[in-house]
């Protein structure tokens, strides 16, 4: 059980606002690769299918380091697990941001900051704001994890800057900094020692991560999450994000009204994280998953019937 000391409710938020700007560092360095790939089919010469391949690798990668991001945020806590995302990320984009040869690329981002982005991710975050808080706990997830959309309306313009008024290398290494620069303070101002926010696994006996994956398997809760943000993956970085700007191209739409609508969806998607969140301390959370799917079914029959009006 978390134990929380009566003078740690400023830094429980303390936990929010560093979750956010993680999430905000590692969806923004995922985004960059779309960003810099016709920089690259330039450049270096580097095809398309190159590129994106490289960007299907890290997928995996992540998928199959979340596991065992999860396990080491119940055991350790946010604090701890966050650094080391951090640090992996901070790593993978400075070897990027130094990549003359594809082995070195891969390398960077397929491996070291694809374990990065595994690490600093929705459900790390999300499991370690729960644990702090008893209440307002959804509304705190909510801001917290809608670090993912601000970092791409906030940092990628930054990045885009960067790119156009230096390089692409440069625009890697200023996320290798940042991303290298939050552990410190990460790690200084989020300090359960001090604050009384100890970590809330740390004294259970250890079991096999086997027996615990077969535990959870057989819940019927973690099927309907686990299908759920399956479900998620595909209709959003599967389809929204990849697809959703050469579509609007599809309709006849130029590409600056095209990346205006990318924008105003994650401007709204940013307030609806937080909504849902707020929305999930006060009402029935499956029947809210339930309404959620609901329209997010309605969208894509309006995506399909866009035609040629903005």
């Amino acid at each position: 059980m978390l134990i929380v000391k009566s003078d740690a409710g400023a830094m429980r938020w303390m936990v929010v606002l560093f979750c956010f700007l993680a999430l905000a560092l590692s969806f923004s360095t995922r985004a960059a690769l779309g960003l810099v790939m016709p920089v690259w089919v330039r450049e270096l010469g580097w095809t398309r299918g190159f590129v994106s391949g490289a960007g299907a690798a890290a997928l995996i990668v992540m998928a199959c380091v979340a596991p065992f991001a999860g396990r080491l945020v119940d055991r350790y806590g946010p604090r701890i697990t966050l650094a080391l995302g951090l640090l992996a990320t901070g790593l993978g984009s400075a070897l990027v941001a130094s990549a003359d040869s594809r082995v070195t690329f891969v390398l960077g981002f397929s491996v070291l900051s694809a374990i990065g982005f595994g690490i600093v991710a929705t459900h790390v975050v999300s499991t370690g704001v729960a644990r702090l808080f008893d209440i307002h706990r959804g509304l705190a997830i909510g801001i917290a994890t809608s670090g993912a959309t601000a970092g791409q309306f906030v940092i990628l313009p930054l990045i885009a800057l960067v790119l156009s008024q230096f390089s692409w290398r440069w625009s890697f290494g200023a996320l290798a900094v940042a991303s290298l620069l939050l552990i410190p303070v990460l790690c200084r101002l989020v300090d359960p020692s001090s604050r009384g926010l100890i970590p809330p696994d740390i004294d259970k006996p250890v079991t096999r991560f086997g027996s615990e994956l077969w535990y959870l398997v057989c819940q019927p809760a973690f099927h309907g999450l686990f299908w759920s943000f399956l479900l998620c993956g595909f209709t959003t970085s599967g389809i929204i994000e990849t697809h959703l700007i050469p579509y609007a191209s599809v309709c006849g739409f130029p590409p600056l009204p095209s990346a205006t609508a990318y924008g105003v969806l994650s401007a709204v998607n940013l307030a609806g994280m937080i909504l849902a969140g707020w929305l999930a301390d006060r009402i029935n959370r499956p029947m809210l998953l339930v309404a959620i799917y609901f329209l997010r079914a309605l969208t894509f029959l309006l995506l399909m019937n866009v035609g040629a009006s903005y």
